[in-house]
């Protein structure tokens, strides 16, 4: 039991190993995607999504220096100076409108009001302290602020305070978020009263798709209360005026339009999630298996569609979780695995078809040599078998014209019947040979057909007058076609003699012609038991004959087989169509002109 269990294992290696590891070399060279899961950029992927607007539980209200000059808090700001780009975040300082802004949108009940302008030690007076320490306000502060620089109205406790840790990858990009433990606590997970473990950010629209509503607008009362019910909102400086811009894969975003796009991932979490390494080296096991199916299930080009038409499903698969899920479903690592493994096994056929070939070739030739040697045996047999057949035919003569009882004579009659038997099977053997031969022409001639039908049935009429089989003839006039007259003629002498040969005695045979289209058609119809249905596909075969043939029906298989040569070397067609008991009818089509010289064509 062991040994065959082990000749097995053998076999099924020895066989399968050269299919099974170039797939597991396909797939080992697509999960090498798997190393870049936390080190490269999804900008591709992030720029395939579908662009959508920012949340609507957003609302994003820029200050600019022109909200200073515009209302009454004005320090003579000159509206047109560069100074303002790269002006600290302290200039937007202004106790009164700060206090009027946060108070008109506290009115409208927001859920919470996030400032993301550091402000620094920002000093406030008693009268507006209540409204910068209410439990909705929350005030950015820089990564490890020093307690020094905190706002006056900083809470004992810190909860009206929160840092953001805004970090680039080494590659200058921004594409990630984490919040770093501190004693002041993070600002978007107080903004959003919630805990998030995701770190790269699902970046679904642009800055410049941000909704943004001017301070000055809030402030004189211009938008409805219902804009900030119950919504977050965030407060920063003017989106163009920044001294800083931050890359991303979509487009720059500003300070404010880069909180925005954490804050509204932070609400919705809209983190791109990563799935076990496990998970995804058992997808690529998947994947491999079904390639391998369909690369040794289906031909080449067959499974060449269904890998392109997998390849399409894997690219929307992982699009759609993507979008959707936010979860990330690799679609180059797949893709090289398809490929990869794609050109591995051509490489794996083109070397076994090259074995075949010469494989065949060598075979070609063996078989070459034994046709030359069938051939030349079969040609020596039937010309030295003709010799001896044309002597017995010579003795029959000469007793025929010797004075025999009549006994006598009926079996000379038998012999010189069975004689010309041989001699015709000789013959087909030898129109055999000769087609097979590259010296085999046709000699075109002009041709009568229906002078030619009357010929040979006026040589086969006696074998017909031995069953009492009559001939009906419906000859239509016609022009003189091209052909070889010798090999018309066979075709019609077999035709017509399988017709008598097969009839039933005292029946009559129905030959009729006629002109149609450049083509003149002969039809030979006979009353004869009919042929199987199941047995008509294989008639023009070599050597093929019908189950029902006997002894008393001589035949060697070779006539049809040679009629519809013939034919097609006329390039012409043959039918036939029977019926059990009904008889058979066979329909010759012949071109009245050769459209090219006739060729010998491989059989």
């Amino acid at each position: 039991m062991k040994h065959k269990l082990e000749s097995l294992i053998s076999a099924l290696t020895e066989k399968y190993w050269p299919l099974l590891w170039r797939a597991l070399l396909g797939m080992l060279i697509g999960s090498l995607s798997l190393f870049e899961l936390h080190t490269i950029s999804l900008d591709s992927r992030l720029k395939w999504a579908p662009s959508k607007p920012s949340s609507p539980n957003i609302v994003v209200i820029r200050l600019t220096p022109y909200d200073l000059k515009k209302w009454k808090y004005n320090r003579n700001i000159l509206a047109g100076s560069s100074a303002l780009i790269d002006s600290a975040d302290e200039f937007y300082w202004e106790e009164a409108l700060w206090a009027d802004l946060i108070n008109q949108i506290l009115k409208s009940n927001p859920q919470k009001i996030g400032i993301a302008l550091y402000l620094g030690a920002s000093q406030s007076s008693e009268k507006n302290r209540h409204i910068f320490q209410d439990p909705r306000v929350l005030w950015a502060v820089p990564k490890k602020s020093d307690p020094s620089l905190l706002p006056s109205f900083t809470l004992y406790n810190h909860e009206n305070v929160g840092e953001i840790s805004i970090s680039e990858d080494p590659d200058g990009f921004f594409r990630r978020y984490q919040a770093d433990p501190s004693y002041l606590g993070d600002f978007f997970e107080k903004l959003t009263n919630s805990k998030q473990t995701g770190t790269l950010l699902k970046m679904s629209y642009r800055e410049k798709q941000i909704n943004i509503i001017d301070a000055f607008h809030v402030l004189a009362g211009n938008v409805p209360t219902s804009e900030f019910e119950n919504k977050i909102i965030l407060i920063g400086r003017s989106l163009n005026e920044t001294s800083r811009s931050y890359k991303t894969p979509l487009s720059p975003f500003s300070r404010l339009g880069l909180t925005t796009l954490i804050a509204d991932n932070w609400i919705h979490n809209k983190w791109i999630k990563f799935l076990p390494i496990s998970f995804y080296l058992f997808y690529y096991l998947i994947l491999g298996i079904l390639i391998l199916g369909l690369i040794i299930r289906y031909p080449h080009k067959v499974a060449f569609v269904f890998l392109f038409f997998l390849a399409l499903i894997l690219i929307m698969l992982s699009t759609s979780v993507f979008d959707l899920q936010g979860i990330w479903l690799p679609i180059l690592g797949p893709l090289v695995q398809i490929l990869t493994t794609w050109v591995l096994f051509m490489g794996y056929s083109l070397n076994k078809m090259e074995k075949q070939t010469l494989s065949l070739k060598e075979e070609k030739r063996l078989i070459k040599k034994l046709d030359e040697l069938k051939i030349n045996f079969v040609s020596l047999i039937s010309h030295d078998l003709k010799t001896p057949i044309a002597k017995i035919q010579a003795v029959i003569q000469k007793l025929e014209n010797s004075s025999l009882q009549e006994a006598e004579l009926t079996e000379l009659n038998k012999i010189n019947s069975y004689s010309k038997e041989l001699n015709r099977y000789i013959q087909n053997v030898l129109k055999l040979l000769q087609i097979e031969s590259s010296q085999f022409q046709i000699q075109s001639d002009s041709v009568d057909i229906n002078e030619l039908l009357q010929r040979v049935w006026s040589e086969l009429s006696p074998l017909a007058n031995t069953r009492n089989i009559s001939c009906q003839f419906d000859l239509t006039p016609l022009f003189s076609i091209e052909g070889d007259e010798k090999l018309l003629s066979e075709i019609l002498v077999n035709l017509i003699q399988n017709a008598i040969q097969y009839s039933q005695s005292s029946s009559q045979i129905q030959i009729a012609t006629q002109e149609e289209s450049d083509y003149v058609i002969i039809r030979i119809r006979d009353q004869g038991d009919g042929i199987d249905k199941d047995e008509l596909p294989f008639l023009f075969e070599k050597f093929y004959r019908g189950k029902k043939s006997s002894l008393s029906q001589q035949g060697s298989g070779l006539g049809l087989f040679l009629v519809k040569y013939f034919v097609e070397l006329h390039h012409g067609k043959i039918y036939m169509e029977s019926e059990i008991n009904k008889g058979t009818l066979v329909t010759v089509w012949l071109p009245v002109q050769q459209p090219t010289s006739p060729k010998k064509e491989n059989l």
